[in-house]
């Protein structure tokens, strides 16, 4: 369901405030937690082929692999944005059937061998034990969400080779070059906070940030992209390498002040190629949080988003005056198709 949320962009050094969208959709309706993880993953995966496609090592392992296709990351960005484009219930979440029996074995997902086809994902195994608690469960891994949607995605390309799409998911999704962390809002409140990803890669948009609670999920990480500005060094505007976050954590939880802090790196280039980089400029995301039926949600309606600029001048970060212009942040909201095909399953 999309609606419309207000943002507030503020920096220190300028006095403006402008008036967007929301800076991503909230995205679930009455999902569970684990539901919500598996959609945050499938809408940001052409983020982790990405990665994996601008990773010398990981882009020469997939040739490894499938040296029959050595384009097939570049094949498998193409096709998810022709899906996404067209289909937008490629996700779907069914309880535990003999629909995920497949040659005996039990499977997490199953689909088709058609682009477009839906991706049926078994709601039972999407939660495993915790090993240091008796009767608490988990929710499966981010890199392990990513294995199995990478996975499904190539039987979306026709290939039918389940040990080489797993060795492919594998490769996607591993820990070494995928980072995840959720940030609890508050410890007793496991599954309301903040789901933080960053990918090793030369992409330019190197994290992924969202809210996430027990119904939905607004993914951020663009608009904070957007809003992470370069400066200006002798007259040149210089251009975006990469940003990314540290020192993420909350500030006055589950109170009328709540904010979510984290510290920025910017690394920037000027057109001989000279990279600029400093830390220092501060994140501040301001949700609103309600209660209803004793369950703590994000309040869709209303959430402020601002950066404040680290003193350059006086030494908190690099000398670099920086400068600040507006953006306006939209939305897409895309029309998608399904088809029913032959069943293949991870």
């Amino acid at each position: 369901m999309i609606k419309n949320i207000f943002i507030s962009y503020f920096a220190i050094f300028i006095s403006y405030q402008c008036w967007g969208r929301d800076p991503g959709d909230w995205v679930g309706n009455g999902a569970s937690f684990s539901e919500n993880m598996v959609s945050f993953v499938y809408e940001n995966i052409d983020y982790y082929l990405q990665a994996c496609n601008l990773d010398v090592e990981c882009n020469g392992n997939t040739k490894n692999i499938f040296p029959e296709r050595p384009n097939i990351l570049t094949d498998l960005i193409y096709n998810d944005k022709q899906e996404v484009q067209h289909n937008s219930k490629t996700i779907r979440f069914m309880p535990h059937s003999a629909l995920f029996i497949i040659d005996g074995s039990v499977k997490i997902a199953v689909t088709g061998l058609h682009s477009g086809d839906p991706i049926y994902i078994n709601k039972d195994l999407l939660v495993e034990p915790d090993p240091n608690y008796y009767n608490k469960v988990n929710t499966i891994s981010l890199q392990r969400i990513v294995s199995v949607l990478v996975h499904e995605l190539g039987h979306h390309l026709g290939i039918v080779d389940h040990t080489a799409l797993d060795k492919l998911g594998s490769l996607v999704g591993n820990i070494s070059r995928v980072e995840s962390l959720f940030i609890p809002l508050n410890p007793k409140l496991e599954k309301f906070g903040a789901q933080f990803s960053f990918a090793k890669s030369k992409s330019k948009n190197t994290f992924r940030l969202a809210l996430m609670d027990h119904n939905k999920y607004t993914d951020l990480s663009k608009s904070i992209v957007t809003l992470s500005h370069c400066p200006q060094v002798n007259s040149e505007q210089l251009q975006m390498e990469s940003a990314n976050l540290w020192n993420i954590y909350w500030e006055n939880p589950l109170t009328v002040n709540t904010k979510l802090i984290a510290f920025m790196i910017l690394k920037c280039s000027d057109s001989s190629g000279k990279i600029y980089e400093w830390t220092g400029d501060k994140l501040i995301i301001q949700p609103s949080i309600k209660k209803e039926n004793n369950i703590f949600q994000f309040d869709s309606q209303n959430l402020k988003i601002s950066i404040e600029s680290c003193n350059r001048l006086s030494g908190e970060c690099d000398l670099i005056n920086t400068k600040y212009n507006e953006y306006i942040i939209k939305n897409n909201n895309d029309s998608k198709n399904n088809n029913n095909n032959i069943f293949r399953g991870e």
